[in-house]
């Protein structure tokens, strides 16, 4: 949609003064904003225009004007300019991720999110790092009682997957050994994606008369790394979205219950391209976050995109400040895990 300049300046003033104020905007109010460079009338003219190419829309009859979706869409292609971060706002972003960092990156997304939750007053979805180059760094299979193991997988993005398992025979040290140099030559340093069902019952079938003793543990093996596979998300400051007054009670409650389930969350994020992308409304083709929108960015540890960081809040949200909050979250968050995996 090709517009004159001052039709953009008119639609830029409306949509900042609207997510400033939260209320429809008038001529009047555009004006001034424009330092009464024309006339109220042609103010009117250049919205009423607006609003027939489907860019405002006038909630009551007598109100000033909003954005509608399609506005928003073109603010932030054409018109948006990011909103930097000062010192102290980096300064307090880098001092609630160090102390969430932790011993694990586990724990450093779950604080992340708690965190971007914290700034943005939205909700906040971090997804743990998998990527395509995802490989098993160890396995350990720690014996809990005769018949009994925990089987700890470990992955090169630092993700940790337990998994309890019940043998129908006692295990005997020299069963541990061989399942441990098992692990170590057959699995460790494989990638997740290469060792599947196919791959561990040729593993079993390699092992000869041990194939009974160990096949529990091998299936308890695959189980893990396929838990390790999926887009775990951690999700936080839902209850942030009940003080946004743009939703109304069963908005808020469809959009509370997307976000119960962190399996969806995930895909829609993974399905986002490893840079920043907005969706508004229904852009993100999910019926709940009709009436949301939805930032992501993602982050990457030593060169490879790995998971994903995202802002959901009402499509009347700071676009220039919580973007530059989001991409400065993603850098940090993998800045510290490619620090973390290597250190270990």
């Amino acid at each position: 949609m090709t517009l004159g300049e001052r039709k953009l300046q008119v639609l830029s003033a409306v949509v900042e003064a609207y997510i400033r104020t939260g209320e429809p905007v008038g001529s009047k109010m555009i004006c001034e904003l424009m330092g009464n460079a024309v006339s109220s009338a042609t103010i009117r003219n250049e919205m009423a225009d607006l609003a027939e190419r489907g860019l405002l829309e006038q909630p009551h009859t007598s109100a000033g004007r909003v954005p509608t979706n399609r506005g928003y869409r073109l603010y932030i292609g054409s018109r948006m300019a990011r909103e930097p971060l000062s010192q102290a706002d980096r300064l307090n972003i880098d001092a609630m991720l160090l102390e969430a960092a932790g011993s694990d990156p586990e724990h450093l997304v779950e604080g992340a999110a708690q965190a971007l939750a914290s700034v943005t007053h939205c909700a906040a979805v971090v997804t743990m790092p998998v990527a395509e180059s995802t490989a098993v760094r160890s396995v350990q299979v720690v014996p809990v009682g005769r018949r009994t193991v925990v089987v700890v997988l470990m992955t090169s993005a630092g993700i940790l997957k337990n998994k309890v398992c019940r043998c129908g025979f006692d295990l005997t040290p020299d069963v541990l050994r061989v399942i441990s140099r098992l692990t170590s030559e057959k699995i460790a340093g494989r990638a997740l994606a290469d060792i599947s069902v196919a791959y561990i019952q040729t593993l079993a079938a390699s092992i000869g008369e041990f194939v009974f003793l160990i096949a529990p543990v091998l299936l308890a093996i695959l189980d893990a790394v396929q838990d390790a596979e999926k887009a775990d998300a951690c999700v936080a400051g839902q209850a942030n979205l009940l003080t946004h007054p743009e939703y109304s009670d069963a908005e808020a409650r469809r959009v509370l219950d997307f976000l119960s389930t962190p399996e969806p969350i995930a895909a829609l994020m993974n399905r986002s391209p490893a840079g920043l992308r907005v969706c508004i409304g229904r852009e993100t083709d999910q019926p709940a976050l009709e009436s949301s929108s939805i930032l992501t960015a993602g982050y990457r540890i030593g060169g490879a995109d790995c998971g994903h960081l995202a802002v959901i809040g009402p499509t009347r949200m700071n676009y220039p400040k919580l973007i530059s909050y989001l991409e400065y979250f993603s850098d940090e968050v993998g800045t510290l895990l490619t620090e973390m995996l290597r250190n270990e």
